[in-house]
C-alpha cells in the first residue's frame, strides 16, 4: 500500500500481513508530491534529507517552497543559510529556518580581516573550521618528541585550553574537540539568535 492511495501526498511503500483479513482498497488516490534531485532520484516531499552542502540546500529549499510545502529546516549555517543563499533565494523560502553555528574567536576574526579585508563572514567561518583542526593537530605534534598518532592523541585527550583558537572557547574533552554552539532562526531575511 501507499499513503497516496489514502489521501496523503506521500510515497512510502508499506507491506502488511493481512492474515484472514480482506485486502485494503484505496479510498482516495492523490498525486504524491515528490522532490527530484539533480542525480535524477526522487523522494517524497516529507522525506528527511540531511542538508550537507550549499548547492544541495539551495535546490531543496527552493523546491520546498515551489511545491507549497511547509517543511521545517534545521541545519548547520554553512550548509543552508549562507550569505549567498539569503541573497539569491526569495525571503519567504528561507523564513523560519533554524540553524546552528560555531562562534568564532574574536582575535581570529581580527587576524583574518587584517590580512583579507574583503573576506565574507561565510569564508571566515570556513577558515575557522580549517584553522581549528590544523592548530589542534599542530599543538598535539609540538608536544610529542616521537611523531606517532598515539602521542598526538594522548596530548590532545583532555586539553582544556588551546594556544590559538579559531573557535570561541574551544577545548578537548575525552579526545573530542568541543566548543560553543549558537542557535538562530531566519526572520525577515536575517538570522536572529535564539536565547
Amino acid at each position: 500500500i501507499q499513503p497516496y492511495e489514502y489521501g496523503h501526498h506521500s510515497r512510502k511503500t508499506t507491506c502488511l500481513w493481512l492474515k484472514e483479513l480482506p485486502k485494503l482498497i484505496p479510498t482516495k488516490i492523490v498525486e504524491p508530491k515528490l522532490i527530484t534531485y539533480s542525480n535524477g532520484k526522487t523522494f517524497s516531499a516529507d522525506y528527511i534529507v540531511p542538508i550537507m552542502y550549499e548547492n544541495g540546500s539551495y535546490a531543496l529549499i527552493k523546491q520546498n517552497h515551489e511545491l507549497g510545502l511547509k517543511s521545517s529546516f534545521f541545519c548547520y549555517k554553512q550548509d543552508c543559510v549562507t550569505e549567498k543563499l539569503l541573497k539569491e533565494l526569495p525571503q519567504e523560502t528561507t523564513e523560519n529556518i533554524v540553524y546552528f553555528e560555531v562562534p568564532i574567536d574574536e582575535s581570529f576574526i581580527q587576524r583574518i580581516r587584517a590580512q583579507y579585508p574583503d573576506i565574507t563572514n561565510d569564508d571566515i567561518q570556513g577558515a575557522a573550521n580549517s584553522y581549528q583542526s590544523i592548530i589542534a593537530l599542530g599543538e598535539g605534534l609540538v608536544a610529542c618528541t616521537e611523531r606517532t598518532g598515539a602521542c598526538v592523541t594522548n596530548n590532545l585527550a583532555n586539553k582544556t585550553t588551546l594556544i590559538k583558537q579559531g573557535y570561541k572557547n574551544a577545548k578537548f574533552e575525552s579526545r573530542v574537540l568541543s566548543s560553543e554552539l549558537t542557535l538562530s532562526i531566519v526572520k525577515n531575511g536575517k538570522g536572529e539568535l535564539i536565547k
